[in-house]
């Protein structure tokens, strides 16, 4: 019986994300009202006794937005120290429009800003969204972290995308570019690729050193590659080329 509701506190507890301190306090009273409520029924489901982990989650968040405001008003708020956690009323497709978290938590939100943060735009230590900024940072269209993966655009220390990965390890199907850069078109230090340009050391079909001359025949061999291949996309290859 106590170990279904040690569960059933700490799936509450990570629902709503909060420092150690506020947390311990939390335990404590829903055990202690757990604890009661069986003794007064003899019940022992916690979801009986209490409800759905969402819901009574939901109540504390509430409750702690207010006290934490509440202690804002009065300049004892500690922004380092504690837990807060923002979310706009507005909503699209059910999700707010932004989403703050500090502290323990994941934020979801159009904008989700927090140490684990999902939305269209995510910032966050883990980030998941269209485009995303971490530490490690997953993105539909751009990523940017130490590391970062991305089907369009990827930048960051260890990059991975599908299109265009620029990185100090650039790995992506098409375009790489990076100290160690693998891909269909490759420039780095140590290149590797189907059309590789290299400062150091590079492999591939067609292989061309950073002191080649002809930056032109570069650029055609690329082009014969990726007839198609964007105009901005060109001349940043080309730049990067000829400051390699």
């Amino acid at each position: 019986m106590r170990e279904k509701f040690r569960l059933y506190t700490d799936k509450v507890i990570n629902k709503i994300g909060c420092d150690r301190k506020t947390a311990k306090k939390i335990r404590e009273d829903l055990i202690d009202t757990l604890m009661m409520k069986w003794d007064e029924t003899g019940e022992e489901d916690p979801y009986i006794l209490m409800g759905e982990v969402d819901d009574i989650a939901e109540e504390f968040r509430e409750n702690l937005q207010l006290e934490y405001k509440n202690s804002y008003s009065k300049n004892n708020y500690n922004g380092r120290r504690g837990y807060y956690e923002y979310k706009s009323e507005l909503k699209i497709a059910g999700l707010p429009l932004v989403h703050v978290v500090n502290g323990l938590g994941v934020a979801r939100g159009i904008v989700a800003i927090g140490p684990v943060a999902v939305g269209i735009i995510a910032l966050g230590g883990l980030s998941l969204g269209v485009i995303s900024l971490g530490a490690l940072a997953l993105g539909l269209l751009f990523s940017l972290g130490a590391i970062s993966a991305s089907t369009l655009i990827s930048v960051g220390g260890i990059s991975m995308a599908y299109y265009l990965s620029l990185g100090g390890i650039s790995i992506a199907k098409h375009f790489a570019i990076g100290g160690v850069a693998v891909g269909n078109v490759a420039i780095g230090g140590a290149a590797k690729g189907i059309v590789a340009v290299y400062k150091e050391r590079g492999s591939g079909q067609f292989v061309y050193p950073h002191y080649h001359k002809n930056i032109g025949e570069i650029m055609d061999k690329i082009k014969s590659l990726y007839p198609n291949i964007n105009s901005i996309v060109s001349k940043i290859i080309e730049s990067l080329i000829k400051i390699l």
